[in-house]
């Protein structure tokens, strides 16, 4: 903390700080004793969660966290503040061993007053009681066994926390690792308080696999990993010679890049990406995806293909480059594991979306790296992030994240379904995960939507809640997926005892359901095969509410920066940079939704992004039916609270601020670079209720090309 802010908080008057909510602690528990160095914090929200932003500046819209080595704050190693959409914290760097102290009070805006602190608890942060060691040049299984023993040892009645450490590596060196038909590194399951520490290590693995695996954990950290593949677990191709007016083409393999015909990954994909060679981004104005329907090895040359592709593509060209990313093995897979934390991880590669997490409250991610390496395309086949049902969502801090085949990071809340409804108040839920009814029950909200016309049907409280049970599906119900596992986020291996129909709750509602039209009860398909009539069904208190997404950078990615729903949000001080979609995006995707409420989106930093040709916006907002859905009788406002401060805009041609079906949106303060002669106005809007654009925008015009044309 500067000395400046220092005297300023310091000369702060009783009555100011009076005037002020104060906060009441709540994690951790008192003189708790913890094993993990970023303890997540929290305490009870006071403070309205999107404050007006005025002159007056007398309503609290800041908490202020500070953790010290001695109870009277000699010693202050963090010193942080986070907006009050949110009323937790995480610490980003570790915490030093030892009994700490915290406290945490209120603050205006402009940090000139505040209330009184809202007391001193203390916790420890205590080294885990064993350590088991890897060491050097360890196989596969060997590596396994050593995971084993230590998860041995942290389980049952006299478990105790451990650590796995691995050699320190020296500088420069690389760790080459032959899975031996593995598909996890490592993997956990039913165990608390165990740490995972690479201590540096840089690993290249010679075969796709899933690096850590979480099932049923808790308070697992993940540190100090450097992680890769080689072969690539992608391939790329220069575009030599458009033939037949885009119908067909020939292409050179990319240098370092494997061939077309080395793995089945490859010669089945019948999609890819397109991107310039020289940005190493997608091509401006080009689609999302670029089919293609067969492949060829030309006669002449080993390392020169044939493409085919099922029509003419009009905007190819020489010199493009088309990427093709297989969807394999996710990096991480977190099921049903709360207070994971990874740190300080760096991935060259990942075979699939890189980060998975399901079910799993208080998730971190800190100060880790997706990292492109040069000569390359891509470093995540899929998505960034992909972080589902959580009542406390992820922390996601400090990072860099670059060149993701799909969104950049994806939150939301898993879809359901209902299956028979007696009535208005009492029906069946499906899943086919039946792990989905464990993480709700009496007193939590369902939220139902109509997916087929786009608009909520209603919510209402769970009054009783039967137990879970094999679903009674029809067999025309349960129709076969396409390119995907049949239960997503759930390890193949697991999948094999799960009922073919899935799982099924009775629920008796307190309410009567306010319907603006009828149920349509049936199976949910997740997946390519998704069934779009079907009445959804969303868990309102887990749909990864409290998300945090700050100080990262976001570079290069195939689509959106950061797609989210759920109650409260805090996104700042982000950098989104040369992105094929928007830097912030609001909707529900067909199986991952619902909508958004009470987003703080400020201090962030939106350059050139945008790039493929769809409907978007640096900021995007909307709430999508099924293509075929017919006009509902009354489209909702799906998406609520959402304030934009201080943000800063560059981005063309289009819209700045694409909204639809949404209320309360606040804009303060922004700067806006975009094209002045651009037909397209600053806001697109529909169905858009309580929109206020503040005179202390900035809009400043532009003629540079890369802001005017696409």
């Amino acid at each position: 903390m500067s000395a400046f802010l220092v005297l300023v908080l310091a000369g702060l008057s009783h009555a100011a700080r009076a005037a002020l909510p104060v906060p009441v602690m709540v994690e951790p528990a008192p003189n708790a004793t913890l094993y993990t160095q970023h303890p997540h914090f929290s305490w009870t929200s006071v403070c309205p969660l999107l404050p007006s932003v005025d002159v007056e500046d007398t309503v609290c819209a800041e908490y202020r966290v500070q953790i010290a080595t001695d109870s009277t704050f000699h010693t202050i190693v963090v010193d942080d503040t986070v907006g009050a959409a949110v009323a937790r914290f995480f610490p980003a760097q570790p915490l030093p061993r030892g009994c700490l102290a915290w406290r945490v009070r209120t603050e205006t805006a402009s940090l000139t007053q505040a209330s009184a602190w809202s007391g001193v608890q203390h916790v420890c942060v205590a080294e885990p009681q064993r350590t088991f060691n890897v060491s050097q040049g360890s196989t596969m299984s060997a590596v396994q066994a050593t995971v084993a023993a230590a998860a041995a040892a942290a389980t049952g009645p006299g478990g105790e926390p451990v650590q796995v450490l691995f050699w320190p590596q020296s500088t420069g060196a690389v760790w080459r690792l032959d899975p031996a038909g593995q598909t996890v590194f490592l993997q956990l399951a039913n165990v608390r308080d165990v740490v995972l520490d690479g201590q540096g290590i840089n690993i290249t693995f010679l075969g796709y696999l899933t690096f850590v695996q979480l099932t049923n954990c808790s308070g697992v950290q993940v540190r100090n990993f450097v992680f890769d593949f080689d072969p690539l677990p992608y391939t790329a191709v220069r575009v030599l010679q458009v033939q037949a007016a885009g119908a067909r083409a020939r292409v050179g393999l990319e240098p370092g890049h494997p061939p077309l015909q080395s793995s089945s990954f490859f010669r089945d994909q019948t999609i890819g990406e397109l991107m310039d060679a020289a940005t190493r981004r997608v091509k401006r104005g080009g689609p999302l995806i670029i089919p293609v329907e067969n492949f060829t090895v030309a006669v002449d040359k080993p390392d020169q293909y044939d493409f085919q592709f099922p029509s003419k593509l009009d905007y190819l060209a020489e010199g493009d480059v088309i990427v093709l990313d297989p969807r394999i093995y996710p990096g991480y897979l977190i099921t049903d594991s709360p207070g994971t934390v990874l740190f300080n991880i760096t991935m060259y590669a990942c075979s699939n979306e890189c980060m998975t997490s399901v079910r799993s409250d208080k998730h971190a991610i800190l100060q880790c790296q997706l990292k492109l390496q040069p000569g390359r395309f891509l470093a995540a086949n899929n998505g960034g992030h992909n972080h589902h049902s959580t009542r406390i969502a992820p922390w996601i801090e400090g990072s860099l994240f670059e060149n993701t085949g799909d969104d950049n990071c994806h939150v939301s809340g898993l879809v359901m379904s209902v299956l028979q409804a007696a009535s208005s108040t009492s029906m069946l839920i499906h899943s086919y995960d039946p792990m989905d009814f464990s993480t709700f029950g009496v007193g939590d909200v369902l939220l139902f939507w109509d997916f087929r016309d786009g608009y909520e049907l209603g919510s209402a409280q769970i009054l009783k809640m039967g137990p879970v049970q094999p679903a009674a599906a029809a067999p025309s119900q349960v129709r076969p997926r396409q390119r995907y596992a049949r239960v997503p986020f759930v390890p193949p291996a697991l999948q094999s005892g799960l009922a073919a129909g899935g799982y099924a709750v009775a629920v008796e509602l307190e309410t009567v359901l306010p319907l603006q039209g009828a149920l349509h009860p049936g199976v949910i398909h997740i997946g390519g095969d998704l069934n779009q009539t079907v009445t959804q069904v969303f868990v309102a208190n887990r749909t990864a509410n409290q998300f945090v997404f700050r100080r990262n950078r976001v570079h290069n990615s195939r689509r959106v920066g950061v797609l989210a729903k759920g109650e409260r949000a805090l996104i700042e001080d982000n950098v989104f940079w040369g992105l094929g979609g928007g830097g912030v995006e609001l909707w529900n995707a067909p199986f991952e939704g619902l909508c958004a409420a009470s987003y703080l989106v400020r201090n962030n930093l939106i350059n050139d992004t945008n790039q493929l040709d769809r409907v978007a916006g640096p900021l995007y907002v909307e709430s999508f039916a099924a293509p075929a859905g017919s006009a509902p009788p009354a489209r909702t406002h799906c998406h609520r609270a959402i304030h934009l401060y201080n943000n800063t805009i560059h981005v063309g041609p289009g819209s700045s601020f694409v909204l639809s079906n949404a209320q309360q949106l606040v804009f303060r303060r922004n700067t806006v670079w975009r094209c002045g002669t651009d037909p397209q106005p600053l806001i697109t809007q529909h169905n858009v209720a309580a929109l206020v654009f503040a005179a202390d925008n900035v809009v400043l015009n532009k003629t540079e090309p890369w802001l005017c044309v696409k």
